[in-house]
């Protein structure tokens, strides 16, 4: 029988979060299942002959090592199939809650996804809370790699037992770790997750930036080689990155030799106004009013554009960003 798995109606609980208006949600698709009581939700089980108490459920459920296994056992295939995922998620909260010590990688995608709305909401600070997750996401990776599967293709295959895009989450929260100076906790994730990521690069910027936090001679030239490792790539988001973490550590120098080359891959008005925000800190950090004013010009011709709109590098705007230098 098949049935959508519990990150799909994450994913659909924190939109609706985001949009508490829309009408493109069933209430049994978005409701919080946490707070259901145990009664209410052997009740709902019973409507589909499902006749369980919290005995009989970890009896059947010591049987098999995943809530969905355990649904298709008791999921007939002749229903329907939203009927099928109302019965899937009682019984993934019922696992969730009560078989704990069988956690499988659904149970713990779960857990984690809620951690992270919770990150995300910046509610409070549960930063151990996070570390010791990721840790142990790690750990399933690193049994898969002992069983001689490949690093990418498991933490791809990971992924879709997430509602989040769980790559992302993992960089901001160590980008986050380094803006704390948590310096320590940031170092052992990165260096944790980096043989499993797609993107690599950005992984690599993060140890770059935890180094421009630590006494590193070797610093100045590692930046520029990786300058040059952006400029390859021809990733506007990374050069952007990488011009604001010049500007942290004072590498002028380094700063208008990529800025010159980052501008040939500006291609809408959108990016010129990230590369005019940038510059606008640049002149801020070394008090260069004329140029500043130069900047607040060109920023304001640029934002009567729509952000979307292509940009060719003869456009007036982005001839005088070249000329700033």
């Amino acid at each position: 029988m098949d049935f959508q798995g519990r990150a799909f109606y994450n994913l659909l609980r924190f939109n609706s979060l985001e949009d508490p208006a829309s009408k493109h949600y069933e209430k049994w698709q978005v409701e919080d299942y946490r707070i259901l009581t145990d009664s209410e939700i052997f009740y709902r089980l019973q409507a589909y002959s499902c006749d369980l108490d919290v005995d009989s459920f970890l009896s059947l459920a010591k049987n098999f090592d995943s809530p969905e296994a355990l649904a298709e056992y008791l999921i007939p295939d002749e229903i329907q199939a939203e009927d099928a995922d109302k019965i899937y998620l009682c019984l993934f909260e019922l696992w969730r809650r009560h078989h704990k010590d069988c956690r499988s990688l659904s149970i713990f995608a779960d857990e984690l996804d809620f951690w992270m709305h919770i990150y995300d909401g910046q509610k409070e600070d549960i930063d151990e809370i996070i570390n010791a997750y990721l840790f142990e996401l790690e750990n399933f990776l690193d049994e898969a790699l002992d069983e001689g599967k490949d690093a990418k293709a498991s933490f791809a295959a990971i992924t879709y037992y997430f509602a989040h895009d769980i790559e992302t989450f993992i960089y901001d929260f160590i980008y986050d770790l380094i803006e704390k100076e948590s310096l320590t906790y940031a170092s052992e994730l990165i260096d944790a997750f980096l043989p499993y990521v797609e993107q690599e690069i950005w992984f690599d910027f993060l140890k770059l930036k935890l180094f421009s936090k630590q006494d590193i001679e070797q610093f100045p030239s590692l930046l520029s080689r990786f300058a040059e490792k952006a400029i390859e790539k021809k990733d506007v988001e990374l050069i952007i990155e990488v011009l604001d973490l010049m500007i942290e550590t004072s590498m002028v120098d380094l700063f208008t030799h990529l800025f010159k080359q980052g501008i040939q891959f500006v291609t809408n008005f959108g990016i010129a106004q990230e590369f005019l925000e940038i510059l606008q800190e640049f002149y801020e950090s070394i008090e260069d009013h004329k140029k500043l004013e130069q900047v607040h010009l060109l920023k304001k011709l640029s934002s009567k554009k729509e952000p979307t709109k292509k940009i060719v590098q003869d456009d007036p705007i982005l001839i005088e960003l070249k000329e700033l230098f």
